[in-house]
């Protein structure tokens, strides 16, 4: 709760600048939950919009809060190898969070074998294990 006059910060993950890297692995997190006979509750595709610039104001702003400070933050980077990138990839929500510590090391395995696969299928050595991280942060005022 915020009284009229009161500040907000709101960072989101800007998905569209995701490598093509990052959305080869997100595409294969569907199959692999299937594989593994888990099921993970799926949100709607539009909540990975939240962090769009063109999106985050419009719903910061029919909750009654003008933005005074929009402005990105983007940092990115390599993995090594398979593994490494598995580790990283674990971290970018929920699904690929609780799919990836839910293997087993003999699963887990197979998993890094497919990403090799995957990284091998991208052509150019310059995009495989390439990954970005961009936020969009807001400060919004209580109207």
């Amino acid at each position: 709760m915020l009284r009229p006059g009161g500040r907000l910060a709101v960072s989101c993950q800007r998905r569209s600048l995701s490598t093509r890297a990052q959305d080869l692995f997100f595409q294969g997190l569907g199959p692999l939950a299937r594989r593994h006979y888990l099921s993970l509750p799926r949100f709607s595709s539009d909540r990975g919009r939240f962090g769009e610039p063109e999106v985050l104001p419009g719903i910061l702003a029919s909750a009654g809060f003008e933005v005074t400070k929009l402005t990105e933050m983007v940092t990115g980077g390599r993995a090594r190898d398979a593994r490494e990138w598995t580790e990283l990839m674990a971290g970018a929500g929920p699904l690929p969070y609780t799919l990836i510590n839910a293997l087993g090391p003999r699963f887990r395995s197979e998993l890094e074998e497919e990403v090799e696969s995957a990284m091998a299928s991208l052509g150019d050595p310059d995009d495989a294990y390439r990954y970005h991280h961009s936020y969009l942060i807001a400060i919004a005022r209580k109207s």
